[in-house]
């Protein structure tokens, strides 16, 4: 009884040991791993398949070797990688820009910075124009439109209580107010009016930009400041700067794929690879990720899945949160190579098909015998059958040759001639039969 209580609290040890060993499965790992399973199913390979599992342990072990290094980087005030760093470290290889979600790009750049959004397109006009009929100017700064006169004007900066701000101008109603920008938290507040463009007349000289103006009615470039670039911030600020709302968004099915696609890649280029090749003709594409986010929309991750650190799990590695699950992860693909199960029609209800019109059973033709299969072989060349060697009545050539005033007959080599008459028969028979063989043949 003692031996039996002992033993069920060393199996209950051993279970609880190999729970705490079993890492969560999160939504980013379900999402790369069910990616990879639906391009090896769409390319005719089942699970069955050795290499099937060994592909997805493979891409684990590459994913957590990046993991590894990029554990150093902070996010949300923790150590451990998230996969944001992995993408940034290297999964891509190269700066790419990425659609976090709709309407948010991140460009990531070499030094490991990411550059939120897209830098505005120049504002200015190249030379050549022919001068506006109408302009809006605001001391030197002229432009076609009242609203972009107020726009245009120069920024500038300051502080206010140990903060630092930027000043923009933006038209409301019909004057220029002056807009303080504050740099730490994106807070503006409108200081108020700072004047208001006054129209210069028509068929005015005066070309778009700062004291610029036309020759002979055409304009120079334009001259107005450039508007500022896009922020470029550390990976840990570009995190810290996302609000709840966009964290909630669901990730872009194009990093899924990059994320798919780097870690088939790297993983087949190791050596002693033993998974499925890789096709770099036939990449994980962002469609094919977004039909098995369909399919599987409680297993997709959203923005802060993307983000979110990733320490391991109580007794697990560095790699654990970023190994590639098999069986839980749910791709629900029809497998093209599938052979359909059908139905068996003597399991399925009689259906009435109305009175029987009596057609009855078809009729078959004969079936040939053997001989009459062979027949067009054997009498494809029925002269050759019938043909007989003719029969020539020929005598054996002689002939004189005059020699120191004599004739000299040759005639011995028709005695030797008759003696092998027999051989020479069979031979140039045989010669002949050939030759009119191939004359038919070739007509």
């Amino acid at each position: 009884m003692i031996r039996n209580i002992v033993l069920a609290l060393i199996l209950a040890l051993f279970a609880q040991a190999a729970s705490a060993l079993q890492a969560p499965v999160s939504k980013m790992q379900n999402a790369v791993s069910g990616a990879a399973q639906q391009k090896m199913q769409s390319r005719g390979f089942t699970p069955s398949d050795p290499r099937y599992s060994s592909t997805l342990m493979n891409m684990g072990g590459s994913i957590a070797g990046l993991a590894a290094g990029a554990a150093v980087t902070a996010i949300a005030g923790a150590t451990a990688p998230a996969w944001v760093t992995l993408f940034a470290a290297g999964v891509v290889g190269i700066a790419v820009a990425a659609a976090v979600q709709d309407g948010l790009n991140w460009y990531f750049k070499d030094s490991g910075q990411v550059q939120v959004g897209d830098n505005p397109q120049s504002i200015n006009t190249p030379a050549g124009l022919a001068a506006p009929s109408e302009m809006w100017c605001y001391g030197t700064l002229c432009s076609p439109s009242k609203d972009a006169t107020c726009s245009f004007r120069p920024e500038g900066s300051g502080t206010s209580q140990g903060r630092t701000y930027i000043t923009t101008h933006a038209p409301v109603g019909t004057e220029c107010h002056a807009i303080w920008t504050f740099t730490d938290t994106g807070f503006q507040v409108d200081i108020g009016a700072s004047g208001a463009p006054s129209l210069y007349g028509r068929n005015t000289r005066i070309c778009p930009g700062i004291g610029l103006s036309a020759t002979n009615g055409t304009c120079p470039a334009s001259n107005f400041p450039e508007p500022a670039g896009a922020p470029v911030k550390t990976l840990a600020d570009a995190v810290s700067a996302l609000t709840e709302a966009q964290k909630a968004m669901p990730l872009s099915p194009q990093i899924v794929a990059d994320l798919a696609n780097e870690a088939w890649k790297d993983a087949a280029a190791a050596p002693g690879y033993d998974g499925l090749p890789y096709d770099a003709t036939n990449p994980i594409t962002a469609t094919e990720v977004a039909t098995w986010q369909s399919a599987n929309p409680t297993s997709w991750p959203s923005v802060g899945d993307f983000v979110a650190p990733q320490p391991a799990p109580s007794g697990g590695t560095a790699g654990t949160p970023f190994t590639m699950p098999t069986s839980t992860t749910p791709v629900q693909v029809m497998d093209p190579t599938a052979p359909s199960t059908g139905t068996n029609p003597s399991t399925e209800p009689l259906s009435n098909l109305g009175p029987d019109p009596g057609i009855g059973a078809p009729g078959l033709e004969p079936i040939p015998t053997a001989q009459q299969i062979i027949a067009p072989l054997t009498n494809a060349f029925p002269s050759v059958k019938s043909f007989v060697v003719p029969n020539i009545d020929a005598q054996c050539p002689t002939w004189q040759v005059p020699v120191f005033g004599k004739d000299i007959g040759f005639t011995n080599h028709c005695a030797l001639l008759e003696q092998t008459r027999p051989t020479l028969v069979a031979v140039m028979a045989a010669i002949y039969a050939l030759m009119a063989l191939f004359i038919v043949l070739r007509a």
